[in-house]
């Protein structure tokens, strides 16, 4: 019986010890989230879609924390999990929007509150935020990148600057038309009347004629 017992206390302690070295390696991590709030000239703005694609996972290998891309992003994100995830090169971005045209996003916030959008339960990793339906008035986001923990921080938060949507059709009517075009189309309308300039220019000529033969006539008899 107290092999047996001993037996039972070994396997249980074989157990424990790998649960252990599994949470170690990383298989469970505190979740992480991330709140996006939208703002124009200091003032927070509601509306507009957000979708939230996964790009890479945070695992722990050896006796360190690695991010490890998801297969999908692999081939068009070569750099991004360079420079401790501060900076992202704008080919990366290019070439994972592209891939994110084929896969499902993570999460989708169909509009944006005023508060902000707010993501949670996120595992910690990489994850591309892009708007394809932006708030009305207002241009798309530019699509960004935002790392979970960020600067040792699970709570990632942060507010995207926004700017008014440029309207062609406003533009268009505040062209200026050609002021030569405007001013033949607008000469009818002036009042000015033209049958008298052929008129006054006969008078004149005939009186020049008039003149000069009065001055033949006034040497000859002198």
């Amino acid at each position: 019986m107290k092999r047996y017992l001993l037996l039972f206390c070994m396997a249980f302690t074989i157990l424990l010890s790998g649960a252990s070295v599994s949470a170690q390696n990383g298989q469970i991590l505190e979740t992480g989230s991330i709140v996006v709030k939208q703002q124009y000239q200091n003032k927070m703005v509601s509306g507009g879609n957000l979708l939230v694609y996964q790009i890479a996972l945070r695992e722990q290998h050896s006796d360190s924390l690695e991010y490890v891309l998801k297969p999908e992003f692999k081939n068009t994100a070569s750099s991004v999990l360079e420079a401790d995830l501060k900076q992202f090169h704008l080919e990366d971005i290019k070439g994972l929007l592209q891939v994110a045209q084929s896969v499902t996003p993570y999460v989708t916030i169909e509009t944006i509150p005023l508060q902000g959008a707010q993501l949670n339960e996120l595992p910690q990793g990489v994850y591309l935020l892009v708007q394809t339906v932006p708030a009305d008035g207002y241009e798309k986001l530019t699509p960004f990148l935002i790392a979970v923990p960020n600067q040792g921080q699970l709570l990632v938060e942060t507010i995207q600057k926004m700017s008014i949507k440029k309207d062609s059709d406003s533009q268009q009517q505040m062209v200026i038309p050609d002021d030569s075009k405007r001013k033949d189309k607008e000469l009818p309308f002036t009042g000015q009347i033209w049958w008298p300039v052929p008129v006054l220019l006969i008078t004149g000529v005939l009186l020049l004629l008039v003149s000069v033969s009065i001055r033949g006539d006034q040497d000859e008899t002198s």
